[in-house]
């Protein structure tokens, strides 16, 4: 870290409020350490309506090892956060994984975990859009399945 004499963090905006000029932060952090900050920060946020709006949109999943914050991240992620994040992306049609070169089972109790959440979402999703439809009196037209 280069100059660390400055305030660790610094006040951008307050909403009705100019920003006051306090210069640069302090510490700065890399692009990989915030990746990491987020990537163990955001388990908490997954309880809000933006999350899972967002992941009931979602059709496709992209599972990468590439660089090692992503490797990180996918291998922190605790089995039941895994499965609840599946369950709430029940149109998901195509989960890729990218694993590293000798290691076929990198990451499988998440991508199973993924996969169980999903299936238990998208039956949800399946008998809540049918009983929605019987009470209309309108025929459901919605597929069992999606992966």
């Amino acid at each position: 870290m280069a100059d660390t004499t400055g305030t660790s963090f610094r006040l951008v905006h307050q909403s009705g409020r100019r920003p006051i000029n306090e210069g640069p932060a302090g510490r700065r952090l890399s692009r990989e350490d915030l990746i990491l900050i987020s990537g163990y920060g955001v388990w908490p946020l997954f309880d809000n309506s933006i999350a899972k709006e967002a992941g009931a949109q979602c059709r496709q999943l992209d599972i990468d090892c590439s660089r090692a914050a992503d490797r990180a991240f996918w291998q922190a992620m605790p089995v039941n956060v895994a499965k609840r994040w599946g369950g709430r992306m029940p149109k998901i049609a195509r989960i890729l994984s990218c694993h590293p070169a000798g290691e076929g089972a990198w990451c499988l109790d998440v991508i199973s975990a993924l996969i169980e959440g999903h299936t238990e979402g998208r039956t949800a999703m399946v008998a809540e859009k049918r009983t929605e439809a019987e009470r209309r009196g309108e025929e459901a037209d919605i597929p069992d399945g999606s992966l």
